[in-house]
């Protein structure tokens, strides 16, 4: 058997450990399951090798390319012996780059972006959910994409606006875009981490944002038809807002037609476990939540939710209620029967679950 040695600084090895431990399938095996994307590769006939990187002692490795796709394929090394993977090389000059933008709050955030010639787009390719087959930025599967509205209110049910793009990765973003796409961003990886949801549709399905949509429109919503979550201006201002929005994506795409249908108590269940969702979105992204949900409206941070004391709040000349004894009947032509005021009963017994009762469970098991 011929062994070709990685560079010719590197002493041939004992004859003794010549003799490999794992078969070449085997190691084929491991490189794939050492990702979500390998996942989906194809690994070509591997090479016995002796592996010599400089700062390390040589070792027998299998060597073999793991190719997905026009966009993706890499050399990998695998220890022979123990089956650690020892390199993963890409061979493919990747578009997909870092960047830095400013948030609507002042705060740097870092982004994936994609770059494309000289333009880079507010596309994020860096999820588990990229399907490698595709072509970004227009054509990606599996991405997060971040649209610009342009204050534009469209009558067109497909309107998304053009994808937002910058000259330079460091500079030149919108600040609503910077934080839609950390709102997104981390909303997904929340879902994917504590619940092993591969997107909002459980099955890597693209995640799209328009932001700067209307004239000042002093609100955020999810466009179950167009799967498509949309932001007015400074609305991606809290974080709270976009989990609770994708939240809503969530729950159209369970099941046939989603779960929930969004009218009456059905409707206020609806909205309230998008509140809650939203705010363990938060609690997970920055370590902390206040029990309340947000909006921006003209010019000013308007609360709009009270899990603690839902009294506090207004909604259309109504106190939110506290609990069932509050509840509040309304025509199916006022907030689809109370949606948006009779949350707050179900928002307020989690508050009472994880933390205000005696017993509490805690956040996370709430």
């Amino acid at each position: 058997m011929l062994f070709r040695s990685e560079s010719t600084l590197v002493p041939t090895p004992l004859a003794a450990d010549l003799t490999p431990k794992l078969s070449a399938d085997e190691a084929g095996q491991r490189i794939l399951r050492s990702s979500p994307l390998m996942a989906r590769g194809r690994a070509s006939n591997p090479d016995l090798i002796i592996h010599g990187p400089l700062d390390a002692p040589p070792r027998l490795a299998w060597k073999f390319d793991v190719t997905l796709g026009l966009l993706n394929a890499w050399t990998c090394v695998v220890d022979a012996r123990t089956g650690a993977v020892l390199s993963q090389t890409p061979l493919v000059m990747e578009a997909a780059v870092k960047g830095m933008g400013r948030d609507v709050n002042g705060i740097n955030r870092t982004l994936d972006l994609w770059q494309d010639g000289a333009t880079y787009y507010m596309v994020d390719a860096s999820k588990a959910m990229f399907d490698g087959t595709s072509t970004p930025p227009r054509n990606g599967r599996g991405v997060i994409a971040v649209f610009d509205g342009g204050n534009k209110v469209a009558e067109d049910s497909q309107f998304r606006g053009g994808l937002v793009t910058s000259v330079n990765p460091n500079s030149g973003w919108l600040p609503d875009a910077v934080g839609s796409s950390w709102g997104l961003s981390v909303t997904f990886d929340y879902f994917l981490q504590r619940f092993k949801r591969n997107s909002l549709d459980g099955d890597g399905g693209r995640i799209s944002s328009i932001v700067r949509y209307g004239d000042n429109l002093p609100n955020a919503f999810w466009n179950s038809q167009t799967k498509t979550m949309v932001f007015g201006d400074c609305e991606t201002k809290f974080l709270e807002i976009t989990g609770h929005e994708l939240t809503h994506g969530v729950s159209s795409s369970v099941g046939n037609g989603g779960i929930l249908e969004y009218k009456f108590q059905s409707g206020a269940l609806n909205e309230s476990l998008s509140d809650i969702f939203g705010n363990m979105v938060k609690l997970f992204a920055t370590g902390t939540q206040d029990w309340k949900i947000r909006l921006y409206d003209n010019g000013q941070d308007r609360v709009i939710r009270d899990f603690k004391d839902p009294n506090t709040v207004v909604n259309g000349g109504l106190a939110l209620p506290m609990n069932m004894s509050q509840f509040v009947q309304l025509p199916l032509q006022q907030d689809s029967g109370g949606v948006h005021v009779n949350s707050s009963i179900n928002n307020h017994a989690f508050y009472l679950l994880s933390e205000g009762l005696t017993q509490a469970i805690g956040l996370k098991d709430a």
